[in-house]
């Protein structure tokens, strides 16, 4: 089970933030690319942004990553990446953007970046970066998922609104909706842009099978007929359990 909290810096006309999470209903799906976690900072130095590109770009990676089931998903998540910002080029739209995404697949996290986002993750004590990002280029990595895992996505202008103290300080926080509301009073003090987006995600444990008195159990659920998607918002912080 996967426990995810966004932070999304000020919309206005120039600068435009996103971030997704999406756990396939397809067992299909499911059960070959797994689930993603997915932000998205768009920048425009003239022209006013539409507030739908950001959408359209996530849904296009969306797409692109579960489009066919084939082949290994770090190569999926690199090459869908390289995709999206070739369409972006090739159709002159008028924005830079960066990307960070996490893929969750048979107990592995897999991470690729397009520019110079980061992601790190806390594991018990220990919090290190997985992946660090360069701009114009997808950078990539993985390791093995552990439950209790807590995992943070960030676009280069929220590692630079905060300093590397503070961001650690704040993931000790216990619970997701605690670590999104600090984060969340924490650039409200600061001057930001609104291309800032993080995402936070924590891999709780497997749930136990119930077993009764008698020698038959209980019968469980399988885990998409257990899925249900609920956000809390504030400002423009969200909780979302999947």
């Amino acid at each position: 089970q996967l426990r995810a909290a966004q932070i999304l810096g000020p919309t206005n006309e120039k600068t435009l933030s996103q971030a997704r999470v999406f756990i396939p209903r397809d067992e299909e799906k499911q059960k070959k690319r797994g689930s993603l976690l997915l932000i998205l900072s768009l920048k425009s130095s003239a022209e006013k942004l539409e507030p739908d590109w950001g959408k359209e770009l996530l849904t296009r990676f969306q797409e692109e990553y579960y489009g066919q089931t084939e082949g290994w998903p770090m190569e999926k998540i690199a090459a869908s990446l390289k995709k999206i910002a070739r369409e972006v080029e090739e159709s002159n739209l008028p924005f830079q953007f960066e990307a960070v995404a996490a893929v969750l697949w048979q107990k592995v996290w897999y991470f690729a970046s397009w520019g110079k986002g980061k992601v790190l993750v806390r594991r018990g004590p220990t919090m290190a970066a997985a992946l660090v990002g360069k701009e114009g280029e997808v950078v990539s990595s993985s390791g093995p998922a552990e439950a209790g895992d807590l995992v943070l996505l960030g676009s280069d202008d929220f590692f630079t609104a905060l300093e590397n103290e503070e961001v650690s300080k704040i993931m000790d926080l216990k619970s997701e909706e605690e670590i999104a509301e600090a984060f969340s009073t924490a650039i409200a003090k600061k001057e930001v842009a609104g291309s800032l987006a993080a995402l936070i995600a924590r891999l709780a444990p497997e749930e136990k099978e119930e077993i009764e008195e008698t020698p038959s159990k209980k019968e469980k659920k399988p885990f998409l007929t257990r899925y249900q998607g609920k956000i809390k918002k504030y400002g423009r912080w969200g909780l979302i359990l999947v």
